[in-house]
């Protein structure tokens, strides 16, 4: 066999094809190829056979990683939701809206995708905090709200260091996505376009279903009244820019509404309930 077939490098797939074409012309013009019985044919493809099986191995191992490493995350997000008492769905969707958003505002395949899972841990910080803040069922004090805003440089830290793209914007969006696009957010008061992109996308992503999820001190608003309030904070809370885009592909909302089975559609007058939207309990 030929050395340079031999090596542990991966397969040059040209020079391979180089190889077997090189072989197989000067054997048709001699007239002896036979694959079946040529012995220099047979050890290429016995060559080729063995590096195939290889690099399938190769691939249901990555499968493998990749499986492994996303149920760790999708276990990390469920840990942080059994302390918040929070509807896995609700993460879920927030993935789905901020991969959506996303996509139209530029991002690439693999950020999209990588995006899906880290948007579902913008909260994984409240891990660390108190149950007695996190369960409270009435409006926290002022030092309670300062120990219930620390949750997002407690996620910050809990994600620091990482190698892994998915854990990095994870780290973003769960340190910049409680900050406001007037400045007045936290945990730095950022404003505008500081705030990373991403983290102004789960933001909105986790306000509008935040708006639409029964928690245990509110019931759910329907859509008309969670597009009301998006409008109401375009240029205060959420940046004006992907509201608009937001709401122009509503009907694609919807539909991915449809697909969790949360009614879009309710008809609901506005002129009573939206008026009792408590933005600083409910979303933010």
């Amino acid at each position: 066999m030929r050395s340079d077939l031999t090596g542990k490098s991966p397969i040059d797939f040209e020079m391979l094809k180089h190889y077997v074409d090189r072989i197989a012309s000067s054997k048709e013009r001699k007239g002896t190829l036979n694959w079946n019985e040529d012995e220099e044919c047979l050890e290429l493809v016995e060559y080729v056979t063995e590096k195939n099986k290889l690099i399938e191995d190769l691939k249901i191992e990555c499968r493998n990683l990749k499986t492994a490493f996303t149920e760790t995350i999708l276990k990390l997000v469920m840990a942080a939701e059994f302390k918040d008492n929070s509807s896995s769905d609700h993460v879920e969707r927030v993935g789905k809206f901020s991969s959506f958003m996303a996509r139209k505002t530029g991002f690439s395949d693999r950020d999209c995708s990588n995006i899906v899972f880290a948007a579902a841990m913008h909260d994984i910080g409240k891990i660390g905090i108190s149950e007695c803040v996190l369960y409270k069922p009435g409006k926290l004090t002022a030092p309670e709200y300062e120990i219930m805003k620390s949750h997002t440089e407690i996620g910050a830290d809990i994600l620091a260091g990482a190698k892994s793209e998915v854990l990095q914007l994870a780290g973003q969006i769960a340190l910049n996505h409680h900050e406001r696009w007037d400045g007045l957010g936290y945990p730095r008061g950022l404003s505008g376009e500081d705030i990373p992109l991403v983290a102004r996308i789960v933001a909105l992503a986790d306000t509008f279903d935040a708006l639409l999820s029964r928690r245990r001190y509110k019931d759910a608003y329907p859509v008309e009244v969670a597009v009301e309030v998006l409008k109401a904070e375009s240029g205060k809370h959420l940046d004006p820019n992907l509201v608009s885009m937001f709401l122009n592909d509503m009907d694609e909302i919807i539909e991915l509404l449809y697909e969790d089975d949360i009614p879009p559609t309710k008809q609901y007058d506005l002129s009573q309930r939206d008026r009792n939207v408590n933005l600083e309990g409910d979303c933010f």
